[in-house]
């Protein structure tokens, strides 16, 4: 949408959403094995199949909604070329394009909400950065990102 923002930009909240959802469901897995007291092979019982996706997805949806939605509707696969039955023409069409905007001092996705036959978009906003420092102290405490100065 933006000539300013680099082509990278957008590739890399792709990324993050799917690799983060990907860590977060494994911590979840580990916290309902830990709490079940199951060994790896109560994974392949069916009747834990339903019960391990319910608490995975929660947990996720839980801890960010917001890259959570962006995972489902754009990073993993566009909602244009999987259209659920919630999906309104601005969030199928919104899905496919770049939607990065810079508001000092992190690149959001979202903050453009698309419009097309008077349907917008549902696709929530979210900084990477700020997404990754909220999430930092519980997950990665270890892990810092240096603050962006200011410019002269």
């Amino acid at each position: 949408m933006s000539g300013s923002v680099p082509p990278l930009i957008p590739c890399t909240f792709n990324w993050f959403a799917t690799t983060l959802v990907n860590y977060l469901r494994l911590v979840a897995l580990v916290d309902l094995m830990a709490t079940q007291k199951w060994k790896s092979a109560a994974l392949t019982d069916p009747s834990n199949r339903q019960s391990i996706k319910t608490h995975c997805s929660n947990f996720v949806k839980n801890s960010t909604p917001e890259v959570y939605r962006w995972r489902n509707k754009v990073a993993a696969h566009f909602a244009a070329t999987d259209p659920f039955h919630d999906d309104n023409l601005g969030t199928i069409e919104q899905s496919i394009m770049n939607p990065v905007t810079y508001r000092y001092p992190h690149y959001y996705v979202g903050l453009m909400q698309w419009n097309t036959q008077g349907q917008t978009s549902d696709l929530p906003a979210w900084a990477l950065t700020k997404t990754y420092e909220d999430l930092a102290p519980r997950f990665w405490p270890e892990f810092k990102l240096k603050p962006v100065k200011d410019e002269v």
